[in-house]
């Protein structure tokens, strides 16, 4: 019996001993929400789609990950939007930023150290602004505490080329909303970092020349109606469809680099991920008041003619040859190559007609690719290293708290500029399911014209002298013909418009 029992005794210490060491080991995710959402703890899905949808490329994958919100106000006065303020407070921006750091660093600590778990710091919109100080708080982390670390960032304000607060950094701090503008977020610090943005989201991806209010007012619409959904569909959300209308699928399809390498950019230790809009968010409302009024068969086709002529026109106001990671403050005047213009926008006509037809039923069209966004702008002619700005120093808001983290100082890791893949794919599992079909082309994956040429022979010309025609005799004869006629066109890229996804409030879900 004594023996039986010792080696029972054995036998569980094992299994504890086990248990215990596979918990231990188990990675971690510090997840820092978005304005409204204070507490990501007590929000049903938040946490779990964020890791679900975009930690897939990081050691936080599956049930094993233990997923903490971090806590902070979350609020932004004095806009008056829903959900934006506590109950009884609400704080400015660099308040609530700084607040966000505080906690965060706090719950990070104890997590570092020698053969301890990895850790990955996510953040949402203004969470990912408290992550991107906290990053810069980390720059003089030890070589062995930052293999231990890696970031994600989803709808980042801080966006080096692309974010709001970025490009308006040449403001400075703002003091009626005590918001700090400039500081983007560090890269080349030796943590490897993710950043995602859908394209026009207004918050992540703003236009470069403001001047094109064309732009401006589809990045608004992208506020209302993309910044919102990107962890869709969750407890604290006004919405009830899917990330910018993608399915679980779809969204792990445009964020493979084996399927669409397009989508990416690399930058010292950071990847950028810009995932194509189907829907201009410009258009979206026509489609929601179509949708309420029973009026869609009539507003869908119009919509569907114009969009492919307004997306050229909007592309305007981006240079997508720009890297995502270089600072980038807006500027006055784009340099627009006409030529290219005109090409554009001689391809762009025949696809609206094309999917215009194609709703009206009109046409058996092939359903249309999703539109991926351009790597090389063909609207510019000047390079980035002319267009960027340089970036400012590295420095910490003035309300923002220095790390805690009792760590030896080494030196921060710079990296050299990784080139984006050039070449594009399409997957056809990813097709719009509303829209005209895309035909091959010959031009840089940058660029959205196809331009196709042929040539007629001519006929040489032929005289005949005329002669009298005899006199008619009556007949009757009975003919019959009968022709088989199948037609079928194909739109080219950039015109096809997606099911209209239905939304209240850009905010509301961050």
């Amino acid at each position: 019996m004594v023996v039986i029992l010792a080696l029972l005794g054995v036998i569980v210490v094992g299994v504890a001993s086990a248990m215990v060491s596979a918990v231990a080991l188990a990675a971690s995710a510090l997840i820092v929400p978005g304005t409204g959402t204070p507490n990501a703890n007590i929000v049903q899905d938040y946490r779990e789609n964020a890791r679900d949808y975009y930690m897939t490329r990081t050691p936080c994958v599956g049930n094993s990950c233990i997923l903490t919100g971090i806590d902070y106000p979350a609020s932004f006065w004095p806009i008056p939007l829903p959900g934006w303020c506590v109950p009884g407070r609400c704080d400015k921006w660099d308040v609530s930023v700084g607040t966000g750091v505080t906690n965060l660093d706090n719950a990070l600590t104890p997590l570092l150290g020698t053969k301890k778990p990895p850790v990955v710091l996510f953040g949402y919109s203004q969470g990912a602004a408290v992550v991107s100080n906290e990053l810069r708080n980390l720059t003089n982390l030890s070589p062995d505490l930052k293999s231990q670390l890696s970031a994600v960032l989803i709808g980042n304000i801080d966006r080096p080329n692309g974010g709001l607060w970025t490009r308006f950094g040449f403001l400075g701090h703002i003091p009626i909303l005590d918001a700090t503008l400039g500081l983007p977020t560090p890269t080349g610090i030796g943590i490897p970092t993710t950043d995602i943005a859908f394209q026009y989201d207004g918050v992540s991806d703003f236009p470069l020349y403001p001047i094109n209010l064309l732009a401006d007012l589809n990045a608004i619409a992208g506020f209302e109606y993309i910044h919102g959904t990107y962890l869709e569909p969750n407890q604290n959300s006004n919405f009830t469809g899917l990330p910018d209308g993608y399915t679980p699928a779809q969204l792990a399809d445009q964020m493979n680099p084996k399927l669409h390498p397009e989508n990416f950019q690399h930058y010292q230790d950071t990847t950028y991920i810009l995932i194509p809009t189907r829907t201009l968010p410009i258009v979206q409302p026509f489609l929601d008041l179509a949708a309420a009024t029973g009026t869609t068969p009539l507003v869908k086709p119009i919509v569907d003619l114009v969009s492919p002529v307004l997306r050229v026109l909007i592309d305007t106001g981006y240079n997508r040859s720009i890297s995502p990671g270089i600072y980038t403050p807006a500027q006055l005047i784009p340099i627009i190559n006409p030529i290219q213009l005109t090409f554009d926008l001689a391809a762009a006509i025949p696809a609206g007609i094309t999917a215009a037809l194609a709703d009206l039923g009109a046409t058996a069209t092939p359903k249309a690719p999703i539109i991926a966004p351009k790597t090389l702008s063909p609207l510019s002619t000047t390079t980035p290293s002319t267009l960027a700005a340089e970036a400012p120093p590295a420095t910490t808001p003035v309300t923002t708290p220095v790390s805690k983290l009792k760590v030896s100082m080494t030196t921060p890791i710079t990296a050299q500029a990784v080139t984006a893949p050039s070449t594009v794919k399409t997957d056809p599992a990813s097709a719009n399911t509303n829209g005209a079909g895309l035909p091959k082309a010959t031009t840089d994956p940058g660029s959205s014209t196809t331009t196709a040429t042929g040539t007629t022979p001519s006929k040489p010309a032929t005289t005949a002298a005329v002669k009298p025609l005899p006199p008619k005799v009556p007949t009757t004869s009975t003919a019959t013909t009968g022709s088989t006629a199948t037609t079928g066109t194909t739109a080219p890229a950039g015109g096809a418009s997606s099911t209209a996804s239905s939304g209240s409030s850009g905010a509301a879900a961050a």
